[in-house]
């Protein structure tokens, strides 16, 4: 297992370049069973407090008050015991693009999937990014995989110059082997594919900073790499996985707190990676800063619903993939529709009584899918 050769060496920037080999790292540990996420564990409640209500008190007297958004489960704030911090960052977790490399490896199912995923995150991360700036909460945003604000106002002024261009240049790899979805592409469809955040600093008046810096991310580059090399001769041991956690994970955090720290707004909104949730780097910045301290305000995405009938298609015994396979044959766009045209449902019905086998996808399975949209009735 070679990530870099396998995967860095086609991609084309060091933003894909991250994305491209941490997410052949993610898929790897998650087919081993391994968790590198610490997001689950309990935290310690000497030093971090969970609020009970969506409302956070600032030293300075101001009170700041955070709804609950569509596409994010409710909001979860947290703080230093008996303590009013000076500044609060609200985490929006997001699914990011895939680099093209690990695409490659995927089928087309799985890339309508991640492309699904991806487009439907970036969507719920531009509506709770729209209503807070328009309600004056926050007006700065620092992003996931920027390093430096000379590439962000690079990306910002090409997606102001050609939206079109900047969305087709994400989403392509997504579907280039898939004639039947390029056949029905319309780009303003997947404009958000671009970037909630990104988007929205086009259209109104949102700025973005950098939330990661090239040292932190080349010690993580270099971190990928020996997990990599050694993990390719022997099993994966605890410690290679404490390693890989502390600069694919910690360090990154640490760093998106200092460069937070820095930007002299009170509330500044932070896009990240939704295995992220900070609240271990909310502890570690609160004790080594106890005069400068931080809330935290977290919103994690929830996964997406792939079809209108999902639930009902699960109890029915499909399985997760096959739902995702229904989704691609009749090109859902969950970000963009509640329920299926007629035509989507002829269509998709017909590529898959052409195409289910290739998939395991059973004739059965296609009379109770029928059954289930009342198709002709």
């Amino acid at each position: 297992m070679n990530f870099e050769n396998n995967y860095a060496e086609k991609s084309k920037t060091s933003k894909e370049k991250f994305y491209t080999i941490a997410a052949a790292v993610a898929g790897f540990l998650t087919i081993s069973g391994i968790v590198l996420e610490k997001n689950k564990t309990p935290f310690d409640s000497n030093l971090i407090e969970l609020l009970d209500s969506n409302t956070i008190k600032l030293e300075n007297g101001t009170s700041i008050s955070l709804p609950n958004f569509k596409g994010f489960n409710d909001v979860k704030i947290y703080k230093k015991p008996e303590d009013q911090p000076k500044k609060v960052i609200v985490l929006l977790g997001q699914t990011h693009e895939m680099g093209e490399a690990v695409l490659e490896q995927s089928n087309e199912i799985e890339r309508w999937t991640e492309l699904s995923s991806m487009v439907s995150s970036q969507q719920s991360i531009y509506t709770a990014l729209d209503k807070l700036v328009d309600t004056n909460v926050l007006s700065k945003v620092c992003i996931e995989g920027e390093s430096t604000q000379k590439a962000i106002n690079e990306e910002i002024n090409g997606l102001a110059n050609d939206a079109s261009k900047a969305t087709s240049t994400i989403i392509s790899p997504y579907i280039s082997h898939s004639q039947a979805v390029q056949e029905t592409m319309n780009t303003e469809d997947y404009k958000y594919a671009v970037g909630g955040a990104e988007l929205l600093a086009v259209e109104k008046q949102l700025t973005l900073c950098p939330a990661e810096t090239l040292q932190a991310n080349e010690a993580a580059f270099e971190a990928l790499e020996q997990f990599s090399e050694e993990t390719s001769t022997r099993p994966v041991t605890q410690r290679d996985i404490d390693l890989l956690r502390s600069s694919l994970l910690e360090a990154r955090e640490d760093v998106a707190f200092e460069k937070i720290a820095s930007q002299p707004e009170e509330v500044v909104g932070l896009v990240y990676g939704n295995s992220h949730n900070f609240v271990d780097a909310l502890s570690r910045w609160n004790e080594k800063n106890p005069t400068n301290t931080f809330g935290l305000a977290v919103y994690s995405a929830k996964e997406t619903n792939m079809f209108p009938a999902q639930d009902e298609l699960l109890t029915r015994g499909f399985t997760q993939y096959e739902v995702e396979t229904v989704s691609y044959a009749m090109k859902y766009k969950p970000w963009v529709q509640n329920e299926l045209t007629v035509s989507q449902q002829a269509d998709g019905l017909s590529w898959l009584m052409e195409n289910g086998n290739k998939y395991d996808f059973s004739e059965e399975k296609i009379v109770a899918l029928s059954e289930v949209l009342q198709f002709g009735k």
